[in-house]
C-alpha cells in the first residue's frame, strides 16, 4: 500500500478496470492518521478490497485519484467544519466515493450526496462487514448509508412539501410505471438483486431500469437519483 505524505507527488501506471472476481482498489483520504490506519485494518479484512493509497489532505487527493485510478475513495470528513465536502463533487468526477462522518448532519450528508458521494457512513455506526459492502456497492454505482443517516434523510424527506407540489412531481412524469417502482425501491436503499426480488424481474432487467432512470433524471449514479427525485437536487 502507497502513503503519500502532503508534500510528495505520486505517479502509478494507470489501472486497468478489473476483472471479474480482483479486488476492488481503495484510496482512504482523512486528515487523522489513526482513523485512515483504523479504517484501512477493516478493509484489509476483506480480501476482495485492497487499499491502494492514503493520502491526509482532501484538496490533494484528485491528484493522487487521477494518478492511481482506485474504484472507490473512501474520504473521511471529521474536522470540524468539514472542509473536504468541497473535495466530493471533483473526486466524483474520477471515482465513486463514500463519506465518513462523526454524525449524520443533514446539510453535511445532503451536500456530500448531492455533490455525488456513493455512500455516506457515521463512524461508530457500522461494523468492517458493512464498511466493505459500502465500499463494494460504490465500486458498482450503489449507495450505501448507515442507519443513523437513513434515519436523518427519512427525516428530511418527511420535511419536504407534498410530493405532488415539489420538485418530484415532474421527475415522476418522466418516468414509466415500473421505472417509478424501481425508484421508490432505490430511494429506500435497495440493492438491485432485492428490487429483482421484489418485483419479480431479472438483475439484469432491473439494470437497464435503473439505466434508463439515469438517461431521464439527467444524473450519474443513485445517490443523484434520490436527490432528483425527492426534489432535494441543486
Amino acid at each position: 500500500m502507497l502513503v503519500i505524505p502532503d508534500n510528495a507527488a505520486s505517479h502509478d501506471p494507470s489501472p486497468q478496470p478489473p476483472a471479474v472476481g480482483s479486488a476492488v482498489t481503495v484510496v482512504v483520504v482523512g486528515t487523522d492518521h489513526a482513523s485512515r490506519i483504523d479504517v484501512s485494518g477493516l478493509l484489509a479484512q476483506s480480501p476482495d478490497l485492497r487499499v491502494i493509497g492514503e493520502i491526509r489532505a482532501a484538496d490533494r487527493a484528485v491528484t493522487v485519484v487521477e494518478a492511481l485510478e482506485p474504484h472507490v475513495v473512501l474520504l473521511d470528513l471529521t474536522d470540524p467544519g468539514h472542509a473536504g465536502l468541497a473535495a466530493v463533487a471533483r473526486l466524483c468526477q474520477h471515482t465513486a466515493v463514500v463519506v465518513l462522518m462523526d454524525d449524520a448532519d443533514s446539510q453535511s450528508m445532503h451536500r456530500a450526496i448531492r455533490a455525488g458521494a456513493l455512500g455516506y457512513l457515521v463512524h461508530g455506526q457500522f461494523s468492517a462487514a458493512e464498511l466493505s459492502q459500502a465500499v463494494r456497492a460504490a465500486a458498482r454505482g450503489e449507495a450505501r448509508l448507515t442507519q443513523r443517516a437513513m434515519d436523518t434523510l427519512v427525516h428530511l424527506v418527511r420535511s419536504l412539501p407534498d410530493p405532488d407540489r415539489s420538485m418530484a412531481a415532474p421527475q415522476r412524469e418522466r418516468l414509466s410505471q415500473r421505472e417509478i417502482e424501481v425508484m421508490a425501491h432505490i430511494v429506500r436503499g435497495a440493492a438491485n438483486s432485492d428490487i429483482a426480488h421484489d418485483l419479480y424481474l431479472s438483475e439484469k432487467t432491473v439494470r437497464n431500469h435503473v439505466n434508463h432512470i439515469y438517461a431521464k433524471l439527467g444524473v450519474r449514479n443513485r445517490a443523484q437519483a434520490m436527490a432528483s427525485w425527492l426534489g432535494t437536487a441543486v
